[in-house]
């Protein structure tokens, strides 16, 4: 089978599942040289000539072609390759949508990775409905949520292919004492990782400039005289780049924060390294509730969905003023932290389905079934 990947570099794992289970995976050039050094797997790369778009890995692509010209580069893809069928991260937005529109068209079936393991940017509405002939959901969290707002998309739960490290990772205790010992951490000091997620008006307030970062910097700086925390601020990776992390640095330094670090890249290093985290309902939640570690997910909106997530493994707050006090009592209040462990063996999988480090090969699975039922009709 030949499948065209859309993807970026957090679906690594699942590009690899791909190819293992005997299939020929193509991106775009930029993208296929990215995987192939990362994974040692022939990834095939497809190129568009002059006059067809061009996609620029990780995210989709370019803003600024035209549609025509995206629609004629993927339509000569799929009859130059023979594709069987096209899976991407989001079919959100634009030009990703035109590619799975042209797909659909064309009679090759469509599959959409979700983004948000936790419906980051669906605040009470939807960002977008999807217009893949397939949702592979990471839990039934996301059926249901799409289920009560009406969505009519197909969702298949299947779990999360880039969660899959965690219970593929082995030791992971040694990786903590390794990367604190790494940055000159204590292996005993409390840390917290605030975890920015994706900033954009649907999944903040765009009048709110600090978007709730400012309040977790006064919390680490009221908690560092009583427990000695250590605070990690990972911004988002499509904005963890050297001139975003030196921003947050200089913001942080001329504030007067002290005992803190910006790391930018992926998640798996900070999260070994946690006690705590703490972000804007990012979906390393539910990475945090993988390896067990508490959870303060804010939200200072008017109007929020915390009904999704109560009783799932997260302290939930909406008021700047209790961030604090909930900060800390997720670090030192033993009844605190006793419910929050009871309540996140009920969320890891009502997030990421059987949490078993085989959501990629679930995923492999379905779209196998589905093009095998397409081409038999």
């Amino acid at each position: 089978m030949n499948i065209l990947a859309l993807l970026r570099q957090e679906n690594a794992s699942l590009i690899s599942d791909m190819c293992e289970a005997g299939h020929q995976v193509f991106c775009i050039r930029d993208a296929a040289v990215h995987f192939r050094k990362l994974l040692n797997l022939p990834i095939q790369p497809v190129d568009f000539d002059e006059n067809h778009a061009v996609m620029d890995m990780p995210t989709g692509f370019e803003f600024g072609e035209t549609m025509p010209m995206i629609i004629d580069g993927i339509k000569d893809c799929i009859r130059d390759n023979g594709i069987d069928a096209m899976v991407t991260w989001t079919d959100a937005p634009p030009d990703q949508r035109v590619s799975i529109l042209t797909a659909r068209h064309m009679g090759v079936p469509t599959f959409e990775i979700t983004h948000g393991a936790t419906n980051t940017y669906r605040q009470g509405h939807f960002e977008y409905e999807s217009y893949v002939d397939y949702v592979l959901a990471p839990g039934q969290h996301e059926a249901d949520f799409r289920k009560f707002y009406g969505s009519n998309a197909n969702v298949v739960v299947t779990g999360k292919p880039s969660f899959d490290w965690i219970t593929q990772s082995e030791n992971l205790k040694f990786s903590r004492n390794e990367a604190r010992a790494q940055f000159g951490i204590d292996e005993r000091r409390p840390v917290i990782v605030h975890a920015m997620t994706w900033r954009h008006p649907f999944s903040v307030w765009e009048r709110d400039k600090d978007w709730g970062d400012k309040a977790v910097i006064e919390a680490h700086m009221n908690l560092l005289p009583i427990c000695n925390t250590f605070l990690i601020i990972k911004p988002h990776y499509s904005q963890g780049n050297k001139e975003y992390a030196n921003h947050i640095r200089n913001y942080c330094e001329t504030a007067g924060v002290t005992d803190f670090a910006v790391m930018t890249g992926g998640p798996i290093v900070p999260l070994t390294m946690a006690d705590l985290v703490v972000t804007h309902k990012s979906s390393i939640i539910v990475e945090a509730f993988l390896l067990d570690l508490p959870v303060v997910m804010f939200e200072f909106r008017e109007r929020n969905d915390f009904s999704w997530f109560d009783g799932y493994g997260a302290e939930l707050v909406a008021d700047r003023g209790e961030l604090y006090p909930a900060m800390a009592r997720c670090l030192l209040d033993r009844e605190t932290k006793e419910r929050l462990a009871v309540e996140r063996a009920r969320g890891r999988e009502y997030f990421n389905y059987k949490c078993d480090g085989d959501a990629g090969k679930r995923c492999v699975e379905v779209i196998e079934k589905a093009v095998a039922e397409r081409q038999a009709a």
